[in-house]
């Protein structure tokens, strides 16, 4: 009975044993599937990773030539710029010379203009002196013959009055 006991002991754990055995063959699959399951997902998110990472590192590099285009132009700008501005400032300088060339144009022609002035007053002064004197000496000739006339007249009223007191 013992053994019989034994042998159905053995059985049933047999059983169990091929039980547990595919259950276990079931879960290993199962674990299994589980895993080419992550390995797929997790290969999955890496090639997204990696595809994130190479568009990230083209933008990074388009970014970098971009940046260095910038600088490049913006250092062409200044350049063009400073080249303007240099050439600004020649352009000031220039008139500045020639205004200045004109001021000292500008103070030659006043200073000529104020000696044609003085010319001219010394001019009109001679020219009235010249115009005066025939004039003066006509006016003291005819001054000189009043006085005559008048010397004569006054000679004749003298005579006159002296008659005139003799009578009396």
């Amino acid at each position: 009975a013992k053994v019989e006991e034994l042998k159905k002991m053995l059985e049933e754990t047999g059983q169990k044993s091929g039980e547990i055995e595919a259950t276990l063959k079931a879960k290993e699959e199962e674990v299994r599937a589980r895993e080419e399951s992550l390995r797929a997902e997790k290969e999955a998110e890496i090639s997204k990773r990696e595809a994130e990472l190479a568009q990230r590192d083209d933008v990074i590099e388009t970014l970098k030539r971009g940046t260095a285009e910038l600088k490049e132009l913006s250092a062409l700008q200044v350049k063009n710029k400073a080249e303007e501005v240099e050439a600004l400032i020649g352009k000031v300088r220039d008139l500045d010379e020639r205004l200045k060339e004109k001021e000292v144009e500008a103070d030659q022609k006043s200073n000529e203009l104020e000696d044609v002035r003085k010319e001219l007053s010394e001019a009109q002064t001679h020219a009235l002196k010249a115009d005066l004197v025939p004039t003066l000496e006509a006016k003291v000739e005819e001054l000189k013959k009043m006085l005559e006339e008048t010397g004569q007249k006054s000679g004749e009223i003298e005579a006159a009055l002296k008659a005139k007191e003799e009578e009396v």
